[in-house]
Order: C-alpha cells, then sequence, then structure tokens
C-alpha cells in the first residue's frame, strides 16, 4: 500500500482551513501594504508564503506520535467485527487493550479465541454498556489492572452500536428506543465513568458506527398491511441486497476503518473526524453531497 493511500482523507479537511486562512490573510495583507505604500508585493507571493508556513506547521503537529508502551485502551463491545479487529491490531501495536464482550460470563468463544490470540497485555472483561453495574465494575477492573506506573486511560473506544436501515416506517419503535440507549445514553455513561481515568493522561474517546441488517425480515413482518403496500416488496428486496455486503463478514475489508484507528491512537494530535473510505467511496459520497440526484443515478446506478 503507497504512503498517499496511507494519509486518511480526512486529513484533507485538516488542511483547508490553514489555505482557506492563508489567502484571506494574503489578501487583506496585500491590500494594506499597497495602500500605504509600503511594499508592491502580490498577493499571490503572500499566500504562497503563507499556505507553506501554515501547512508545514500542521503536518509537522499531525505527524507527532506516541509510544504505545504503557499507554492503556478499553474497547467496549469487541463482540463486533470491528472492535474485535481493533482489539488485536492495538495488542500488536504494543498497547494495553481492555477488551469488553457482552456475554464473556455467558463462556463467549469470541472472548476466549481473542484471549489467545493476543499477548498478556490483553484483557478480556464482562461489558454490557446498558448495565450501570457492569460500567461500573468494568471501571473498577481497570483502575485494578493498569501497567505499572500507569495512572489512566489513554483512549476510550466506544464500538458498541445498534441500528437498523430502512425508511420510517420499516423500522419498530422498539429498536429506535433500542438505539437511542445504545449508541446515545450508554455511550454518554460509559464515557462519565471513565472520563476521570482519561483525564489523568490527557487521553481521548472515539465513536465508531456499523451498521446492522440482520432484522431486515422482522421489520417487514412487523410493517403495516398499508405500509408493505406503498412500499411494495421489491423495494424492499432491493433495498435489502444494496446493504447485503455489510452483513457478510468475510466480505468486509476493516483495512480502512483499522488505519483509522491506530492512526488516532498513535498520533499526539489524531483529527478529530475519521472517515474510513476507499478513493472511489469518497469520491462517490462527494457526488452524492454536491451534485444533482440525476447525476448520482447516471453513474451509480
Amino acid at each position: 500500500m503507497g504512503k498517499n493511500e496511507e494519509l486518511p482523507w480526512d486529513l484533507f479537511d485538516r488542511c483547508l482551513l490553514p489555505v482557506i486562512f492563508s489567502h484571506a490573510a494574503a489578501v487583506i495583507l496585500s491590500t494594506i501594504l499597497n495602500s500605504l505604500y509600503i511594499s508592491q508585493v502580490s498577493t499571490f507571493t503572500l499566500f504562497l508564503w503563507f499556505v507553506v508556513s501554515s501547512l508545514g506547521a500542521v503536518f509537522f503537529y499531525h505527524n507527532l506520535k506516541v509510544t504505545a508502551a504503557g499507554k492503556t485502551v478499553l474497547i467496549t463491545d469487541c463482540t463486533s467485527k470491528i472492535g474485535y479487529a481493533a482489539a488485536r491490531q492495538l495488542d500488536d501495536l504494543g498497547f494495553t487493550v481492555f477488551a469488553g464482550f457482552q456475554d464473556k460470563d455467558k463462556g463467549s468463544k469470541s472472548a476466549r479465541k481473542l484471549k489467545d490470540e493476543s499477548s498478556g497485555r490483553l484483557h478480556t472483561l464482562q461489558l454490557d454498556v446498558t448495565s450501570e453495574k457492569e460500567i461500573l465494575a468494568a471501571a473498577a477492573y481497570v483502575k485494578e489492572n493498569l501497567p505499572h506506573g500507569t495512572s489512566g486511560l489513554w483512549a476510550l473506544v466506544n464500538s458498541s452500536t445498534w441500528a437498523a436501515f430502512g425508511e420510517v416506517e420499516w423500522i419498530p419503535f422498539a429498536v429506535y428506543k433500542e438505539a437511542t440507549e445504545v449508541n446515545l445514553l450508554s455511550a454518554i455513561r460509559i464515557t462519565q465513568v471513565f472520563l476521570p481515568l482519561i483525564r489523568k493522561t490527557k487521553g481521548k474517546t472515539w465513536f465508531t458506527d456499523e451498521v446492522l441488517l440482520a432484522q431486515a425480515r422482522h421489520m417487514w413482518k412487523s410493517m403495516s398491511k398499508e405500509a408493505q403496500a406503498e412500499y411494495g416488496e421489491d423495494y424492499f428486496e432491493q433495498s435489502v441486497r444494496s446493504l447485503e455486503t455489510y452483513t457478510k463478514g468475510e466480505e468486509m475489508d476493516l483495512t480502512p476503518v483499522l488505519r483509522s484507528l491506530t492512526d488516532a491512537a498513535c498520533r499526539t494530535f489524531p483529527l478529530p473526524r475519521y472517515t474510513s473510505v476507499t478513493r472511489s467511496e469518497k469520491l462517490q459520497a462527494f457526488v452524492a453531497d454536491h451534485l444533482p440526484r440525476s447525476v448520482y443515478d447516471i453513474i451509480y446506478t
């Protein structure tokens, strides 16, 4: 993989504002200097000076990295493919990883497999993010098992997600409530509990998103006859097929996601947001956001 492919696409967002401000500063300063007859320097010359200086500073602090030794990371849900893969990746890099599993106390095979495949630095623990008791127990376990000389948590990865696809009428209201509980309220609560540990190391919190389609058939059956007639089963089946690749774990390429997580873990100043996409996906998103729907349909359908 080339160096240009390793750079996260969102790095360009970090560079955008310095370029805009450099242009604005060049125009203002050039106007002032020319108006006062102090200098006849061109706007373009000033812009080049400002943009080279600002981008140089951006790339300098962007590339400052931390050492993984002694750094601890908690991943809330390693039952998910992203959480499991992230735990393996960060452990390989030398981080001390606390991997949460919703079903560890029930003899989770995934938890045992992860423990066997990883170094002695990795800990597995029972953690259901909707359970106050388990959140507090996990916090106590992390405190007791921090590496020697470590005062807190370097990163909290909120990988617990609950979502469903489809039109508003397709999704049972119970799913909306579950999604709010897991994605919002539980994320807030677990961040509250672990924030004192994160503050001690001036660490960070990450949030990941996954799309879960397991409820597709249940949603169709739960819809009213009127809604089924309005949308039609053909439209529903087409929507399911269009997102089918996300449900097939063996076909999912987690490389962009893991690259983003690794980048965030290892940099002193990580990006505020990572969009884990390929070049073609980034271009597709740009077309969808900025061009007419008809153009998007011609290109991608």
